[in-house]
């Protein structure tokens, strides 16, 4: 009789064993997929993080490129300024001169 009793608790112990086996299995799976759901995130993360940092050096770039093309502009306006300055003082002078 008291083999009987301990052949039924090794087997409730060994039902127990497997299930908390089973569990400890499904567990682990569990954790690799949040693991590989960590990692794409980290890696979308860092892509975004990329994209931003390459459309900042863009606007950087248009920025400078803006800036750069509006003192050409103003050169330009003040080389033609003084140009029209010096006609100007060309055409008085022969104004004067023929007058």
């Amino acid at each position: 009789m008291e083999v009987k009793v301990m052949e039924k608790k090794l087997h409730e112990v060994h039902v127990e064993w497997q299930r908390l086996k089973d569990d400890m299995s499904i567990n682990a799976a569990k954790t690799r997929a949040m693991e590989l759901e960590l990692e794409e995130a980290r890696r979308q993360v860092d892509k975004e993080k990329s994209l931003r940092l390459i459309a900042e050096a863009k606007d950087d770039k248009l920025e400078q490129t803006m800036n750069m093309m509006m003192k050409v502009m103003l050169q330009n306006t003040d080389m033609q300024a003084s140009a029209m300055a010096l006609l100007d003082g060309r055409t008085l002078a022969t104004d004067a001169s023929s007058g």
